[in-house]
């Protein structure tokens, strides 16, 4: 009896081996998993400006690798600023229609 106790001892799988690998397997992925979270906030606390005229990818990329990009980039921003000169033109002008109206003076 005590040589088949000892061959099933002998035999028995290595409980206390394997939690423990499992263990530190998933300790090594928590710290994986926290430290890419980290270089994330990182290089996005990096990469933001207080100027708010600045988009978040300029300065990173278009201005010496593609100049094409960058004339792109350039020409947008022009139309932005035409499109809200013209926008305030067309508020000022339909507020003056406003008033006109209200006081009669509009057929």
């Amino acid at each position: 009896m005590n040589k088949e106790l000892d061959t099933l001892m002998k035999n028995r799988p290595n409980i206390l081996g394997n939690s423990i690998g499992i263990l530190l397997i998933r300790i090594l992925a928590w710290v994986g998993a926290i430290l890419c979270f980290a270089a994330g906030i990182y290089f996005l606390t990096l990469s933001t400006t207080n100027d708010s005229d600045k988009s978040f990818f300029e300065g990173l990329y278009y201005k010496d690798s593609n100049p094409i990009f960058a004339e792109r980039v350039k020409a947008i921003k022009v139309k932005k600023t035409q499109a809200k000169e013209s926008l305030k033109k067309s508020e000022e002008l339909f507020s003056s229609l406003l008033q006109r109206a209200f006081k009669g003076e509009v057929l």
